[in-house]
């Protein structure tokens, strides 16, 4: 969430960040990406936004934005 989070703040970004960018603040590399890996990263995207916290911009959760309500969790985390 975070990681979502800091990545869409620069102003070009529009509040969006892609998986690429995402998954090494999850300890994953994205250039030597296994079956397993892409399971977590869907896994840990699908249950964000099931929770209400970010949104997709394409399937499989390859460019996502963080929303009011995940911001809020955020603030509460910190």
């Amino acid at each position: 969430m975070w990681a979502v989070h800091e990545i869409g703040k620069p102003k070009e970004k529009r509040g969006w960040a892609g998986a690429g960018e995402i998954m090494p603040h999850l300890g994953l590399d994205p250039q030597n990406l296994t079956n397993e890996d892409d399971d977590l990263y869907m896994s840990v995207a699908q249950r964000c936004e099931e929770l209400g916290y970010i949104e997709k911009k394409t399937d499989m959760y390859r460019a996502v934005k963080i929303t009011e309500r995940g911001k809020q969790y955020i603030k509460r985390s910190v």
